[in-house]
C-alpha cells in the first residue's frame, strides 16, 4: 500500500513539474525560418481572444503527452492590441526557467515563433466585446501588478500559472460552467474549448472563422 501511494505521489509530482515547464522559451527550439512561423489572418482577431500553441521543445511535447487532452497544446495567453495597434499576448511563465517570472507580455509574432506549425488555435468567448474588453483589463491588471507564477498550482494564493491566468479573466458564472481539472488539480486547456461558450476563430495554418 505504501509503495503504491509513493508511486502515485511521484507520478503527480512529475506531472506538476511538466506543467510547470509549459511554454518555457529557454527550453524551446530556436525560432524557425520565417516561412515556418505560423501565420494568422489578424483581421480575424478580437481583443480578449485566447491564443494557444504547442511549443517546439521536448518539454512541450512531454506536457502534451502527459496531459493527453483532445487539443495538442502546451501553452496559452490572451490577445490585446498595444498602443501602436500591434497584437500582443499576455501570458504567465515560470521564472525558474526564464529571465522573467509570472504574468508578462510579448508580441504575437514572438509567441508564434515558439509554436509548432499547424498547432496554433484561437478561441473566443461567446459574449459581447464589452465583456472580452473587461477580460483584457483584468489580464493587464495582473501584468501591472507583476503577479508571480503559481508554482503551487493553487487557486487561492493570488499567483497565476498558464491556464489559471486565462481562467481568472473569465466571468465568474462562466468559470462555474466550463472549468475542467486534471486529477492533480491543474486547470485543463480543454476548459476553453467548450463549444457552448467558446467559438473557434483560427486553427492551424489557415484561418477558420466560426460560423
Amino acid at each position: 500500500m505504501m509503495r503504491g501511494q509513493s508511486l502515485a505521489r511521484l507520478s503527480s509530482l512529475l506531472l506538476v513539474l511538466l506543467v510547470l515547464l509549459v511554454s518555457c522559451p529557454v527550453q524551446e527550439s530556436p525560432p524557425g525560418h520565417p516561412s515556418s512561423i505560423p501565420q494568422i489572418d489578424q483581421a480575424l482577431l478580437h481583443e480578449g481572444d485566447f491564443v494557444f500553441r504547442h511549443g517546439t521543445g521536448l518539454l512541450s511535447r512531454m506536457i502534451v503527452s502527459v496531459l493527453d487532452e483532445p487539443q495538442a497544446i502546451s501553452h496559452g495567453g490572451i490577445l490585446f492590441r498595444q498602443d501602436d495597434d500591434s497584437w500582443a499576448v499576455i501570458h504567465s511563465v515560470s521564472g525558474r526557467l526564464y529571465h522573467e517570472d509570472g504574468v508578462q507580455v510579448e508580441s504575437l509574432t514572438e509567441f508564434l515563433e515558439k509554436a509548432v506549425p499547424g498547432s496554433v488555435i484561437v478561441m473566443r468567448l461567446r459574449s459581447s466585446q464589452v465583456i472580452r474588453d473587461a477580460m483584457v483589463r483584468d489580464a493587464q491588471l495582473y501584468l501591472s501588478e507583476r503577479v508571480t507564477f503559481d508554482h503551487s498550482f493553487s487557486l487561492e494564493n493570488g499567483e497565476l500559472y498558464c491556464s489559471e491566468l486565462l481562467w481568472a479573466t473569465l466571468p465568474g458564472e462562466i468559470r462555474e460552467e466550463v472549468t475542467l481539472f486534471h486529477r492533480t488539480g491543474v486547470i485543463l486547456f480543454e476548459t476553453f474549448f467548450n463549444p457552448r461558450y467558446f467559438a473557434e476563430i483560427f486553427r492551424g495554418p489557415e484561418g477558420t472563422p466560426d460560423p
